[in-house]
């Protein structure tokens, strides 16, 4: 099985060296240069199963950034961060906000590797990716734990479905859905009228306005 590795950094020539030295090693890399919602959502999509994270990440910083994956919103992958910092209380912060490891600077290739493949003998550790307990996209914020949507300071209540349709979306946003695919993410397949979609789509439109949910003719919806 491929391991999927997302790389938080600033740093244009040492993401380089990592993605290089990680892909040689046969794992799947992806960078990223900024933690927005759309990013945090996408590496909880790709079912990233390590993160590493340059200390001195900004908006938010390493420790932060942590924390948000880890502790916040219960990401089921290891974090490692890096730095060129070895006082003991910054890794002590850095275990605190929830690392599985710390590596200091300049990194060397060979422990690299090892070190990720010592994470990955724990793989058995995590059964399944964990999704994210809340999503924010422009106005609207999506939270699992209580199955609420909230715009501006407004709570909506959604059943069920319609909930999870609109987690869906907005957990991908700009990505075009086929009903097909909604319908099997959430449906127990005990109909294959992939037409309710429609009806619930609908639903949720007149609580959240029709801009909420676009219709992409003859393929299926996105959030745009």
């Amino acid at each position: 099985m491929t391991t999927s590795i997302a790389i938080f950094g600033n740093q244009e020539d040492e993401l380089t060296k990592l993605y290089d030295v990680l892909r040689s090693a046969h794992h799947q890399v992806h960078i990223y240069t900024k933690a927005d919602s759309e990013t945090i959502n996408e590496v909880f999509n790709n079912n990233i199963n390590i993160v590493l994270i340059d200390l001195h990440f900004e908006h938010p910083d390493g420790i932060e950034l942590c924390y948000q994956l880890k502790k916040e919103k219960g990401i089921n992958a290891f974090v490692v961060i890096y730095s060129e910092a070895s006082a003991d209380y910054i890794q002590v912060e850095a275990f605190n906000a929830g690392a599985d490891d710390y590596m200091v600077k300049p990194i060397n290739p060979r422990v690299l590797v090892k070190r990720i493949n010592a994470l990955l003998s724990r793989q058995s550790n995590i059964i399944s990716p964990v999704k994210p307990r809340r999503l924010n996209y422009q106005n609207i914020i999506v939270d699992r734990e209580q199955y609420k949507i909230y715009r501006a300071d407004e709570e909506i209540i959604l059943p069920r479905k319609e909930f999870e349709i609109l987690y869906l979306l907005i957990s991908q946003p700009k990505r075009i859905f086929s009903r097909e695919e909604i319908f099997n993410k959430i449906w127990d397949h005990t109909t294959s009228n992939y037409r309710v979609i429609d009806v619930h789509v609908r639903k949720i439109r007149k609580k959240l306005g029709d801009k909420s949910i676009r219709t992409v003719k003859g393929v299926g919806y996105q959030v745009p």
